[in-house]
């Protein structure tokens, strides 16, 4: 893969970091899969779509999203054979093309290719799963016409997928984050936390830590739930105490709870020091 892709997904991975706004962490993603694969349009898949009404909404070179697809190109779309039916019965997460499940000729040659060249323009399909196999199919289908996908364009593939997986994540807990904080307690609406996070000079990524530190997880679980190492918690926490002012995990979930950056509840109890997991051994 040439070096500035490689260095491309890395801004990628560090703008996603200091994005506010969930809706807002898929446009660069698309604009690159789709530059770097010479295709048309892809779409994200957040779940089965089987059965589901949820709109399908196709994604641009420029960054646009189509909402208003018609009927027939949605279903196309959703079902997409062979793809979907290769991930449900397959725990291989692998990036494929439908080529390359049911052979170049069998698919140039199948009804289902034939529909979607009359209906949607579309050759060939990429599919790029999400690593996490307990959806049937979870990621972003690539759609490109003419010649096929290349090696090199499934190579690519294969390295934007731990970046896929990781704005997934962050997507869900700035969702999770603002619904958290979306009302005050008397049950009016409370000030933007996303505000009052930037005021305090919080980082996207320094406000999950700061949400998963209030409900008392370790520097350790942190990792594991953002994906990201140990030492990286620690440095964003120790960016956190400094940010507010605080030097304690308690203190510092009560003075984000009065600026609304993080919801009232009860702070966990402080862990004893120097024990297996605790604060003083993790997360300071």
């Amino acid at each position: 893969m040439p070096v500035r892709d490689l260095d491309r997904i890395l801004d990628l991975a560090v703008a996603a970091l200091h994005e506010q706004d969930p809706e807002q962490l898929w446009s660069p993603l698309a604009v690159e899969i789709l530059r770097v694969c010479g295709a048309e349009f892809l779409v994200f898949v957040s779940r089965d779509w089987v059965g589901c009404e949820d709109a399908v909404h196709v994604w641009l070179p420029d960054g646009t999203v189509r909402s208003q697809v018609g009927e027939h190109a949605q279903q196309l779309i959703r079902h997409c054979k062979p793809l979907t039916g290769y991930y449900a019965t397959s725990n291989d997460r692998t990036p494929v093309t439908a080529s390359q499940v049911v052979g170049e000729a069998e698919w140039r040659d199948s009804v289902m290719a034939q529909r979607k060249r009359e209906a949607l323009a579309s050759d060939h399909i990429l599919g790029v799963p999400l690593p996490d196999a307990s959806e049937p199919f979870r990621g972003c289908l690539v759609h490109r016409t003419g010649s096929g996908f290349t090696d090199e364009h499934l190579a690519f593939a294969r390295r934007i997928q731990p970046l896929l997986a990781g704005v997934d994540r962050q997507a869900a807990l700035l969702r999770n984050y603002r619904a958290s904080t979306a009302k005050a307690p008397s049950g009016q609406a409370g000030p933007d936390p996303a505000e009052g996070a930037a005021e305090s000079g919080l980082t996207p990524r320094e406000t999950d830590v700061l949400a998963l530190l209030a409900d008392a997880l370790t520097a350790t679980a942190i990792s594991r739930r953002l994906g990201i190492s140990v030492r990286t918690v620690q440095k964003h926490t120790e960016n956190i105490y400094r940010k507010l002012g605080t030097s304690d995990r308690v203190t510092t979930v009560l003075h984000a709870q009065a600026r609304r950056i993080i919801p009232v509840r009860e702070v966990a109890a402080r862990p004893t020091p120097g024990r297996s997991g605790g604060i003083h051994s993790t997360c300071r």
